[in-house]
């Protein structure tokens, strides 16, 4: 492929990979690496970055001359917000990858069977799961089929894949009123 080809390629398939499932090359005979980036963008493209840091109005007393604080609090207030962020992550990544493990654990249950005669390996199946809670629709595919691993899972594994994009798309809604 020549190189111009390859950069527009590139770039279609960095868009694509967090949100709209297309795929222009075959996924699985691509480096492991890359493969490893992809489901991290898939997971990342549906997380609730909308992490806002609640201030008071301080930015409007400073620029109207009646703040009355010294720049010690700006330090105070940037390591709290910096301390927020991080609890945020902390608990959201606690929150929601427990599905995701829970997800593989049930899938391996199912499949165990095709995973012991080598037709899948967890590799595959836990790319399958990822895309399916990110909503995206990319899969490693299975040899000589002309579609996703998934087309392969036993009804139960169907259902497990069907319950991670629902419980996926839903993820961003609120949890009680707000649970940050």
């Amino acid at each position: 492929m020549p190189v111009h080809l390859r950069i527009v390629n590139g770039l279609f398939q960095a868009a694509c990979t967090r949100t709209a499932g297309f795929s222009s090359v075959n996924l699985s005979l691509l480096h492991p690496a890359v493969q490893v980036s992809y489901m991290m963008m898939m997971y990342i493209s549906v997380f609730p970055i909308a992490i806002s840091i609640r201030r008071t109005n301080v930015y409007e007393e400073k620029s109207l001359g009646v703040y009355n604080g010294t720049e010690d609090d700006e330090t105070i207030n940037d390591a709290s917000a910096m301390s927020y962020v991080g609890t945020h992550l902390r608990r959201q990544l606690s929150f929601d990858l427990w599905y995701v493990f829970l997800g593989l654990f049930i899938l391996s249950i199912t499949e165990g069977s095709k995973i012991k005669k080598n037709e899948f390996n967890v590799y595959s199946i836990l790319f399958e799961l990822i895309s399916a809670y990110g909503t995206v629709g990319l899969s490693l595919g299975y040899p000589n089929v002309n579609a996703s691993l998934s087309s392969q899972f036993t009804t139960g594994g169907k259902l497990v894949i069907i319950a991670m994009q629902i419980r996926g798309r839903h993820r961003g809604l609120p949890y009680g009123l707000d649970r940050a």
